[in-house]
């Protein structure tokens, strides 16, 4: 939903629960329309991480950015969702141009793992 949220430029849950208090369809709100997309930053290598470097990347239409592994957590290539280690979330005027910076960020993303001990 928080997708969502960012390419219509308004909570859709805070309009749910508007009209289920009043009972009235809020009148949507005026806000430009973007196109928002999502990146999640994966490893292709198994180890333990060290560390997550994230850009210094400032751009308004970075939304969005959460990282869900820590220091000292296994990590393995992403074969189901519990193995990714973040995402970036992304509004802008256009395709093009949310894509481009979504993927510019998680590019910009360094990833340090130790080996496996055996």
């Amino acid at each position: 939903a928080r997708l969502m949220n960012y390419a219509l430029g308004y909570s859709v849950h805070e309009t749910l629960v508007d009209l289920h208090v009043s009972g009235i369809l809020p009148k949507e709100p005026d806000t430009p329309r973007r196109v928002a997309v999502s990146r999640w930053l994966v490893s292709h290598h198994e180890g333990v991480l060290d560390h997550i470097q994230l850009p210094e990347m400032k751009h308004d239409a970075i939304q969005e950015v959460a990282m869900f592994k820590k220091s000292g957590d296994l990590i393995g290539p992403a074969y189901e969702n519990a193995q990714r280690l973040g995402y970036v979330m992304v509004a802008s005027k256009s395709q093009e141009e949310a894509d481009a910076i979504a993927d510019a960020y998680i590019e910009a993303c360094s990833i340090t793992l130790s080996e496996l001990s055996p």
